[in-house]
């Protein structure tokens, strides 16, 4: 598993991430969530506004390599982590 964490100035366009490759989770679907967050075969994206001085957003990306990209039977698994995880590190940040 590993996590990336940005700050950035932009909201994420995940559309153009996917298209440019820099995504790199196997079909990413956007979930109705308290956060933007798109849900994949194996990985997940979430983004938020959060105040910071030099930037508006904060976004998480998850991988996990190990999982087969065409499988979709942990998408719910990693759904679950996303709205769990995400939620605590946005206040954790104490992002508005």
């Amino acid at each position: 598993m590993s996590f990336n964490f940005y700050w950035t100035v932009d909201e994420p366009d995940v559309s153009r991430l996917q298209r440019e490759s820099l995504l790199d989770v196997a079909e990413p679907r956007r979930i109705e969530a308290k956060h933007k967050t798109y849900i994949g075969n194996d990985g997940a994206l979430s983004t938020t506004a959060c105040g910071t001085r030099a930037t508006r957003y904060f976004s998480l990306l998850v991988r996990l390599p190990q999982l087969n990209p065409v499988d979709r039977t942990r998408r719910q698994d990693i759904e679950r982590f996303m709205r769990s995880y995400f939620p605590a590190t946005v206040r954790t940040l104490s992002c508005s």
